[in-house]
């Protein structure tokens, strides 16, 4: 265009600002301090608003995820790195389903807090962390001791493996009463119903013999298990035999054969007469230079041919990670963890029946209890045991030993709804006698209700549901007398209690609770453990995930800017969330606007006073021009092609996209710098092309966690080159209470916007309030900008 076309229009473009007599000439975002420094969001500017996912509420990186699909037992750290898991996450209907996670966090080292629970579990996470609670979501900083969270109260997952059933065995036996340190391993026990087991199943292992060591009362009999040489020496003729034949099938003399494993010719002679075999590292160079696998000379393993190595028990016990392990380090290993269900009902089976006890407290109450001096064991068998629906309470104590005091960890089952699965699933063996007594006692005993109960906050959602109905129309409706007394408000109802009062109530929310997954557990301790590697991660849809037997929860900036623009100034906003649904997006835009914590309005959660609220924003957001999008791994050219579509329509003011970075580029690169610098190029042609800001949410790299000032700065944008160079504006989100061990009390639920590149203006910070139950950031007090002064 001619500069003299140029300058006419912009002629025409001051005239209309003067008229209007506003210092805001773009599209305003509401926040005070900032629309003074930017003078609102200009047109064709590219501006980009960076942050650190998760904002804290991370978990520590030793946590373990389970997977549904194989059984297994994950650190979240290893989760991260490959960037890729199957993990179990709890429902609107709160039952939990297998989901997958679409991001992948690394927040670096951060303050933590280990939370232990009435039943003994554990969990380490940062303050800001949520748990679930009958009031909804609420981070760890406004819970105390004494308060119920949500717990699984059964993860019913199970492997593939289910061959071999005498693994199972012999790994209950070892971790309980066995020895993996020393020569052999070793069984120690005075039943000889489960010496005998032990021995049988030891013997499925090639080239093993079970001895019996009894001193007739000195000790206690032990199984000791060794090679069985009888066997070595047969299996060591058809080592020779195949050695021999695949020597004259490449052609090579003894002597060609040495030169090419570094031996003598002599040794080769003497392998091949059975005099003696190879050591285990001139196996391997053998197996090498014949170009065979290991199974070709010695089918059964080389501990099968060797006298002078571990027998076959041994070499998997070391494989299995067990070997060598004192009492207190114990732990189960990782192949369990894949057992199909009648497998590792085998595995808990043998197990309990070494350390586990079957008995009736004060002749009355019946008991299952399992002790070791592992907590890691305990802790692991606490978990399994939740894969039957059994729930054990882990506790510890002291116990004397020798001249000193040990820690033994205990688990303990008790009540009918938990001694009934463990016993038909699992069961002791050995222990036939008391376990009929125990049954009996309970096919005659209801289940005791004092244990699954739903916390006294219940009362409210009643209340909620229940209206002007009178309880005596309530307990016709469930077959009580009217004389009953069900404690309203003042005792926790039981699973069943509730559910009649839902289904008296015709309430999908109490019938849900009273249905669920959950396991309502006490918070016993939070204490502080240091700074710790943390990670998160993000689940589509339900936005919280199972780890360590406990459920755990992982826009609002940009969302607020876009409801101020489209509701108080009436622009048209267009809003490509790749991170969340449009549902989600519309929950935080209806809790934003009526001051509802989002997690309630989730779960349906609202107060008689909270509806009119609900229903009027409802009503106002429907007469706002918001556009939402929610496909998932859109392309540029995707999303200019729908805004050029909606600009012709509507006439667009202001793009907003969550976040760059999930945005699928060019297709024709592998490399990530290369994709996030077209993505970028394309945001800024889209806000030049329509002449509208274009505002897109980034990552920040975990650069910014290990520096000792945790304020970002550019360099710390993720592939940042390009996003740096083509926006016009770039902005930080920081909340110092997320990153200082120690913040200033005035600086408590407080947000800094640093503007740290403003391409025609000043930079500055902007000092802003957060919500966290709503997501919402406010303006704080407005504070006097002197544009000559800002740098």
């Amino acid at each position: 265009a001619p500069i003299r076309q140029v300058l006419s229009e912009y002629y025409d473009y001051i005239g209309e600002l003067a008229a209007r007599d506003e210092d805001i000439r773009g599209v305003p975002t509401g926040f005070i301090d900032l629309d003074n420094l930017l003078g609102g969001l200009q047109p064709s500017d590219l501006l980009i608003i960076a942050g650190r996912p998760g904002m804290g509420k991370c978990i520590t990186c030793d946590t373990k995820i389970v997977n549904p699909e194989t059984g297994q037992r994950i650190a979240i750290e290893t989760l991260v790195r490959d960037e890729q898991a199957s993990l179990l996450s709890l429902d609107s209907d709160y039952k939990l389903r297998p989901a997958k996670p679409t991001r992948f966090v690394d927040d670096g080292l951060k303050p933590a807090y280990l939370v232990r629970t009435a039943l003994g579990r554990e969990i380490k996470v940062t303050l800001s962390h949520p748990f679930l609670t009958l009031k909804g979501w609420r981070s760890l900083s406004t819970l105390t001791v004494g308060d119920y969270i949500a717990t699984p109260r059964k993860i019913t997952v199970f492997g593939d493996d289910g061959e071999q059933m005498y693994e199972a065995k012999i790994l209950g036996y070892m971790l309980g009463d066995g020895s993996t340190r020393g020569q052999n391993p070793r069984f120690t026990n005075s039943n000889h119903r489960l010496r005998k087991d032990f021995s049988d199943a030891a013997l499925h292992f090639p080239g093993t013999k079970a001895s019996l060591k009894d001193t007739h009362g000195g000790r206690t009999p032990t199984i000791y298990v060794s090679g069985n040489l009888d066997f070595i020496k047969e299996e060591r003729k058809h080592f020779a035999n195949r050695l021999v034949v695949l020597r004259q099938k490449n052609l090579w003399t003894q002597v060609d054969l040495a030169k090419r494993v570094d031996v003598s010719a002599s040794t080769i002679k003497n392998w091949e007469n059975t005099l003696c075999v190879p050591t285990q590292h001139n196996f391997e160079r053998l197996c090498d230079v014949l170009n065979i696998n290991e199974e070709q000379l010695a089918p059964q393993g080389f501990s099968t041919i060797s006298k002078n190595t571990p027998n076959s028990l041994s070499v998997w016990l070391q494989k299995q990670e067990v070997w060598g392990k004192a009492a207190a380090d114990k732990d189960v290993p990782n192949c369990v963890y894949s057992y199909t269900k009648q497998k590792l009902a085998l595995f808990l089976n043998r197990l309990f029946a070494c350390d586990g006890s079957v008995y009736f407290q004060g002749d009355k109450q019946p008991v299952v209890s399992y002790s070791t001096v592992s907590e890691k064991l305990a802790r692991s068998v606490q978990h399994l045991l939740l894969r039957y629906g059994v729930i054990a309470r882990l506790r510890h104590r002291w116990m004397k030993y020798k001249d000193s005091k040990r820690l033994v960890y205990d688990l303990r089952i008790t009540g009918v709804s938990n001694l009934s699965p463990f016993l038909n699933q699992i069961s002791v063996f050995g222990k036939k006698e008391v376990i009929e007594k125990v049954i009996v006692y309970i096919q005659k005993t209801s289940s005791n209700t004092n244990l699954d109960v739903i916390p006294l906050d219940v009362w409210e959602l009643i209340k909620q549901a229940k209206g002007d109905r009178t309880w005596r129309s309530i307990y016709d409706d469930i077959g009580l007398p009217p004389q009953a007394n069900i404690h309203v408000g003042k005792r926790a109802p039981s699973r069943q209690r509730l559910l009649a009062i839902g289904q008296a109530l015709n309430a999908q929310e109490l019938i849900n609770l009273a249905q669920s997954d959950i396991y309502w557990d006490k918070i016993t301790t939070i204490k502080l453990i240091g700074k710790r590697q943390v990670y998160d991660l993000t689940v589509p849809d339900t936005h919280n995930f199972v780890a360590d037997d406990m459920i755990v929860h992982n826009t609002g900036f940009a969302l607020s800017i876009a409801k101020t623009a489209a509701l108080t100034h009436k622009k048209h906003v267009a809003i490509f969330s790749l991170e969340m649904s449009n549902d989600q997006l519309v929950q935080r835009l209806l809790a934003q606007e009526t001051g509802i914590d989002s997690q309630r309005l989730r779960a349906g959660k609202l107060e008689d006073s909270e509806w009119p609220k609900f229903t009027h924003a409802i009503e106002v957001l429907s007469d706002t021009t918001i556009f939402l999008d929610d496909t998932p791994s859109i392309t540029p050219l995707q999303i200019r092609t729908k805004c050029r579509r909606l600009h012709l329509e509507y006439k667009l003011d202001l793009v907003i996209v969550d976040y760059l970075q999930l945005m699928s580029g060019d297709t024709r690169t592998n490399n990530r710098v290369q994709e996030v610098s077209y993505i970028s190029r394309q945001m800024k042609i889209l806000a030049r092309e329509l002449n509208v800001p274009v505002l897109a949410a980034a990552q920040l790299s975990r650069a910014v966690e290990k520096r000792v000032s945790k304020r970002p700065v550019l360099s710390d944008l993720r592939e940042s080159g390009s996003l740096e160079q083509d926006a016009d504006i770039v902005m930080f989100i920081y909340r110092p209470d997320m990153y200082e061990d120690e913040v200033d009390p005035s600086k408590k639920n407080t947000a800094e916007i640093i503007v740290a590149k403003h391409r025609n203006g000043p930079t500055g910070d902007i000092q802003l309030i957060f919500r966290e139950k709503l997501a919402k950031f406010e303006n704080a007090a407005t504070q006097q900008v002197d544009l000559s002064q800002v740098t």
